[in-house]
């Protein structure tokens, strides 16, 4: 056997697909077999690193127990990787030992006669360390200073040494890994590619990288094109003659004759049998039989050994129809309840899962919060996506779960088989074959498509992309809002019944500036986007019915003499609904209720308004969204700073007031800048200059229409952020507004001045109040701090000073140590820090400091009430120097005696009365 080795020069064949999805893996398997059954050495090699699956064609041939514990690619690579580390002595060739393939290849269990045989080589252990392993891996640093180029070339050596033909599955696209696999080591390159035009151009691509920049490689390119639907003859010709016009010359070293009967012959149709799971068409399908995937795979067998292997032995039948019954998966006993588990972003998979089952007859319960929770002992099934991938794979299979009962799962993704759920009880979900996906996803719960009950028709199915989206990128630092996104969801479909709801489903999102109103829009978008033909995106601080009208064109819809007309006509189509039944309308930013309101579409589609104006509550569903939550404003931050502390992320959060905008403001500022977030916290007008833009056209706006209600804003930026609303109806207010106003001594007019700043959502009104503190107006401390920061300094002292005289003048009639007054003195306190009221030199103020310091007293707060009092004694002492009005003077004196008489009874009595 070793000098047959030793004479053997064998032949790498690398697979390659510019995208998944083409039938590659499956080419790959049954070019082995076939190889195999004509005596022929093989060695099937999964370079797919990150999506491994050409394991799952031979399952019924590999020892898996042994499989799972031997390794492969990444293991070969992360030895040579390691020992290159080593600080020793070496032979030349030290490297050639690392590259011994055979030590991690394992055969197939089969008898293929004539000596032959088919070895596998895996992409690696399958572990929770095994992306770990993969993410670490540089590859520029691997070539450039670990000499992997020279790793490479050993590996390619050893391989062609003990085996005939070695047939590589690569990974897609244009990847460091994928240069391996197409310009390093293959001797012929099999170029995979469908008919679609992104597929054509891909292959089209690498072919020219590989004849020029490869030249003195020599690779022969075979272009093979695969999932040909052979139903649909006129459109697979208009395929065919783009991809042999793309790739005009390949294969090179033919005439052009011989090259149209090779691209006839090695064409891979499209059989739908083979979508369920992954079956070997080698053992399927019938011998002899034209137009089978059997046969196309021989033909191109026949093009990599040159004529040398035109195709596998027959089989006996009998043998035949056995083996091929090893492939197809024995259906459990028929799933009833399914307990749904998948992350948040792929919520709209949970409810195309959810309506497929609720037609077959299952009951689904999502564990997710705001869903259905599970009340029996269903089947656990998961959702496996690149969102959860990752962290499912650090997850080891549950030995508890009984054999009987294990978890199944649905990859709606091309990611890594995740180790803790068996191949047998998984299914995949590629591409956008609706019926396969639904087929497959039953089969595996036991049932059959022909059960499904027509009263629930299912949802859009999600593997179809929207077939226009017309959205600003995703924000890839978005975090949070999993609740919000969800209610804005079940708000949507809770009107999809036109005939409950006559305008359709319309939802407003409201909220105040910075509140993350259009992120949180375009993240539904992009998250649900699977649930939609069409997703429009309209800024109604543009012209909206110009954007209207540039959606007619993919509606079918004939321009219009005007842009108004053609706007109309747009609208029209959308609600009939011919053309696109499932559509999405965003309209951001729309303050102005009458501009936008006529212009909304009706009819089966979803609308979703972004605005600060609540006014939308009589127009659609309004979805208010209010400031993150903690937890939420930690994770962004820990999102954007992963080594920031949790003590340091709290004090992050607290200091914006958890406004998103000011979160996010805040991440970036130290992720740019690399400051320390002690910093941030010592300035935090850090952030005012960015924060500033969120709020300068509403204020600006306020400013010139409305003075008075200016005013009130810069008077509320003053106090605390949780303002009583009787200090914003008092006379004393008023009178201050009145200087701008006079109309404004109306407490009518007062009231309609508040519903104009609300309207901006500059503040919020909370009619309900809090326990019996009664009703507030509620401003956000970034926005006060971005109020004060525009007034000048003279502007600032005398607003200051208003808002003193306003508090003195509201504070309760009743005398502070009557018990029935302490919860309205409570409420002024805190405006008294905030608007530096101890600095005030008005009497009046001055007084309500001096019942203060009693409340203080009466409720045994001896420690403020010593920091007060000597902090007020400091200030009056030296206002006192200051003063030269005899009356003024004689009042202040008077005042800071009784000052000093209720700090002297802190010595005596800290719990008087």
């Amino acid at each position: 056997m070793q000098n047959g080795a030793e004479a053997r020069q064998g032949e790498i064949v690398t697979f390659y697909s510019f995208k998944g999805g083409t039938g590659r893996t499956m080419a790959v398997a049954n070019v082995a077999w076939i190889l195999g059954a004509a005596g022929k050495r093989v060695l099937a090699a999964d370079w797919d690193l990150e999506s491994p699956g050409l394991h799952r064609f031979f399952h019924p041939f590999l020892d898996v127990s042994r499989l799972s514990a031997l390794g492969g690619v990444i293991d070969l690579i992360r030895e040579f990787d390691h020992a290159t580390t080593a600080d020793e002595p070496r032979e030349p060739s030290w490297y050639a030992h690392y590259a011994q393939v055979q030590r991690y290849a394992t055969p197939l269990r089969w008898s293929f006669p004539g000596g032959g045989s088919v070895h596998f080589l895996s992409a690696g252990r399958q572990n929770r360390d095994y992306a770990t392993q993969l993410g670490d891996l540089d590859w520029d640093d691997f070539y450039e200073r670990r000499h992997g180029g020279r790793f490479f070339d050993a590996l390619r050596e050893d391989m062609r040494r003990h085996y005939d033909y070695v047939l590589v599955d690569s990974r897609t696209g244009l990847t460091e890994l994928a240069d391996i696999c197409t310009a390093h080591l293959p001797d012929t390159l099999v170029s995979c590619f469908t008919f679609a035009e992104q597929a054509i151009n891909g292959a089209a691509v690498l072919a020219r990288e590989i004849s020029t920049r490869y030249r003195n490689r020599s690779i022969r390119i075979l272009p093979v094109p695969m999932h040909v639907d052979t139903t649909q003859p006129a459109q697979a010709q208009a395929g065919r003659t783009v991809a042999m016009r793309r790739m005009a010359g390949l294969p090179a070293n033919m005439t052009e004759a011989q090259r149209r009967r090779y691209w006839a012959a090695v064409e891979v149709p499209y059989q739908p049998a083979y979508a369920f799971e992954e079956i070997l068409a080698a053992v399927a399908d019938p011998p002899g039989l034209p137009g089978t995937l059997l046969a196309a795979y021989s033909e191109l067998v026949a093009h990599i050994t040159h004529g040398a292997v035109t195709g596998a032995p027959v089989m006996d039948e009998g043998l035949r129809r056995r083996t091929a019954a090893r492939f197809v998966r024995t259906p459990d006993p028929a799933v009833t309840e399914v307990i749904l588990h998948h992350d948040a972003t792929d919520a709209v998979w949970a409810e195309w899962v959810t309506s497929l089952c609720h037609a077959a007859g299952l009951t689904v319960a999502d564990p997710t919060p705001g869903n259905t929770p599970a009340r029996g002992h269903g089947r656990r099934l998961t959702i496996i996506s690149a969102a959860n991938a990752a962290a499912l794979a650090r997850l080891t299979r549950d030995e508890r779960a009984p054999a009987a009962n294990p978890p199944l799962a649905v990859y709606v993704a091309d990611v890594a088989a995740v180790p803790a759920f068996d191949a047998a009880h998984s299914v995949r979900l590629s591409g956008d074959d609706v019926l396969a996906a639904s087929t497959g996803l039953l089969t595996l719960l036991g049932h059959a498509a022909t059960a499904l009950d027509a009263s629930h028709p299912p949802v859009r199915f999600p593997g179809l992309p929207p077939m226009m989206f017309h959205m600003p990128p995703r924000d890839p630092g978005f975090t949070g809002r999993d609740d919000d996104l969800g209610l804005l969801r079940a708000r949507l479909r809770d009107h999809d019944d036109a005939t409950l709801l006559p305008a359709g489903a319309r939802v407003a999102v409201q909220g105040m500036g910075g509140i993350g109103k259009t992120q949180l829009a375009v993240e539904y978008a992009h998250r649900y986007a699977g649930a939609y033909d069409l997703v429009w995106w309209i800024d109604a601080t543009a012209d909206v019915t110009a954007q209207l009208a540039a959606l007619a064109p993919h509606l079918a819809v004939a321009a219009r003499p005007t842009p108004a007309g053609t706007a109309r006509a747009a609208l029209a189509a959308l609600e009939r609904g011919r053309m696109y039944r499932h559509w999405l309308i965003v309209i951001d930013g729309a303050d102005d209720i009458d501009a936008v309101v006529g212009l909304l579409p009706r009819g089966s589609g979803h609308v979703v308004v972004t605005s600060r104006n609540p006014g939308w509550a009589e127009h659609a569903d309004l979805l208010e969204v209010g400031l993150f939550d903690r937890v939420e404003s930690i994770a962004h931050l820990r999102h954007r700073l992963p080594t920031i502390r949790d003590s340091e992320a709290v004090q992050l959060a607290a200091s914006v007031a958890d406004l998103p905008i000011a979160v996010a403001a805040a991440g970036s500022w130290l992720a740019d800048t690399g400051r320390p977030p002690a910093d941030l916290l010592v300035e935090p007008g850090r952030l005012e200059p960015d924060l500033r833009l969120t709020w300068d056209a509403s204020l600006r706006r306020l400013g010139e229409e409305t003075p008075a209600a200016y005013r009130l804003i810069e008077i509320c930026a003053l106090l605390a952020p949780e303002i009583p609303l009787h200090i914003v109806y008092s006379d004393a207010l008023a009178a201050t507004l009145a200087e701008v106003d006079p109309a404004l001594t109306d407490r009518w007019k007062r009231g309609k001045l508040l519903q104009t700043v609300n309207r901006l959502a500059l503040v919020r009104l909370d009619v309900r109040g809090q326990d019996a503190g009664g009703a507030r107006v509620l401003i956000h401390p970034v926005l006060q701090r971005v109020i004060r920061s525009r007034m000048a300094d003279a502007d600032l002292s005398a607003n200051r000073h208003r808002a003193h005289l306003v508090l003195a003048a509201t504070r309760p009639r009743a005398d502070v140590d009557d018990p029935r007054s302490w919860a309205a003195y409570g409420a002024l306190w805190p405006h008294l820090d905030a608007s530096g009221a101890a600095e005030c030199g008005d009497a009046a103020v001055r007084q309500l400091l001096l019942h203060r310091l009693r409340y203080l007293q009466l409720h045994g707060d001896t420690g403020e009430s010593r920091t007060l009092g000597r902090h007020l004694d400091e200030l009056w002492t030296r206002a006192l120097d200051r003063t030269a009005d005899p009356d003024s003077h004689a009042e202040l004196h008077r005042q800071l005696g009784h000052l000093r008489e209720h700090t002297a009874t802190l010595h005596h009595d800290p719990f008087p009365g």
